[in-house]
């Protein structure tokens, strides 16, 4: 392999820098900038759909990797409000039966961001509406090809948008299998995905009603411990 430059060295040393002192700090009982611990409590319990060994993935996120897709390096039009993002949480169940090891679908994702203010996580929504599929989803799973539909009603959403989607986004015979949700409350911006393994009306269904749940859990302020499993899930 080539030799490393200067700025590469550069970078290495910095990044490895901000590690160490963000592990100091959450060692000595401190909270790391840019991470909100009592948000965590605040997103949906998506991991309750599972039977305690389907996969669970997420955790804390920075604000632009739930803007882009940071492992493909993706530039989009989500990213002029980077600096806008104070970040977020992220959750993703698969809640398919495990065949040869692999999760299948449905895959079920929520992730709730903090914009710096209202007026700016609707700009970000209305962004999305333009260019749904620029979204990136929060798990590690293929966002496919999305297609608005109307927007749904959240209880206590100041904007919504909704859309039902296909996994396999080179297949031109594909049925709608997957929806989402995206919705703001106060500068929260809330994303819900439903990907593959019901039919069409099924998934935006399951997808409104976990966005429901969601915001009833943020307008209560406190802890979100229960979550109602659907009959479709």
């Amino acid at each position: 392999m080539p030799n490393p430059s200067q700025a590469d060295a550069d970078l290495a040393l910095e990044l490895a820098t901000r590690l160490d002192d963000r592990i100091t700090t959450v060692m000595s009982g401190g909270t790391p900038a840019g991470v909100d611990f009592a948000l965590a409590a605040k997103v949906l319990p998506v991991d309750q759909l599972g039977d305690g060994q389907t996969p669970v993935s997420g955790g804390y996120k920075s604000g632009i990797d739930l803007l882009r897709c940071g492992i493909c390096g993706e530039e989009n039009t989500l990213l002029p409000f980077a600096d806008t993002a104070l970040g977020g949480v992220s959750r993703t169940i698969f809640v398919g039966p495990l065949v040869d090891g692999e999760p299948t679908p449905p895959f079920i994702s929520v992730a709730v961001t903090r914009f710096t203010d209202p007026d700016t996580a609707r700009e970000v929504l209305e962004a999305m509406r333009q260019a749904p599929n620029d979204r990136p989803t929060p798990g590690p799973t293929s966002r496919g090809a999305r297609t608005l539909v109307a927007d749904p009603v959240i209880p206590g959403a100041t904007a919504t948008l909704g859309f039902e989607g296909v996994m396999d986004a080179e297949d031109p015979e594909a049925a709608p299998g997957s929806a989402g949700v995206t919705f703001v409350m106060d500068a929260w911006l809330v994303t819900v995905d439903v990907q593959g393994g019901l039919s069409g009306d099924t998934a935006v269904a399951v997808a409104v009603d976990l966005a429901t749940q969601q915001s009833e859990c943020l307008t209560a302020g406190g802890s979100c411990e229960d979550l109602t499993v659907l009959d479709a899930l």
